[in-house]
């Protein structure tokens, strides 16, 4: 599967700019660095829950996905993480499968956006 149009919310990255403190480091870069390597690992979790049946895991690690996502305006991303978390909540652990069928892809191409962008903040 191909995400070729993936794109983050103009508003959430301007939502944290505007937390910048004049003289510091770049909040956006520290975000992103945290988005990368905690998405990284919630995937992995998310995984585990789907391979063990543990649909408590899965519910908490999409439930995380969702936010940090949204966090850096990953609107697509944080869709797939609130469809796993409702089919989780739901009890649902077929329809988690098919929810997460393409999400390491979608994270990657997101990943890809975050990397275009970065350079644009550093500049």
């Amino acid at each position: 599967m191909q995400y070729d149009d993936i794109r983050l919310d103009p508003d959430a990255l301007a939502a944290l700019r505007a937390l910048q403190i004049p003289g510091r480091p770049s909040i956006v870069l520290r975000v992103f660095d945290l988005f990368e390597s905690s998405t990284a690992k919630l995937l992995a979790e998310l995984d585990q829950g789907l391979a063990s049946a543990d649909l408590a895991l899965v519910t908490r690690a999409a439930h995380t996905l969702k936010s940090s996502s949204a966090n850096i305006g990953a609107t697509a991303l944080a869709a797939r993480g609130k469809a796993i978390e409702t089919c989780g909540r739901e009890g649902d652990l077929d329809g988690c499968r098919a929810a997460a069928a393409g999400v390491q892809a979608l994270f990657d191409a997101t990943l890809a956006v975050v990397a275009a962008l970065r350079c644009e903040e550093a500049a």
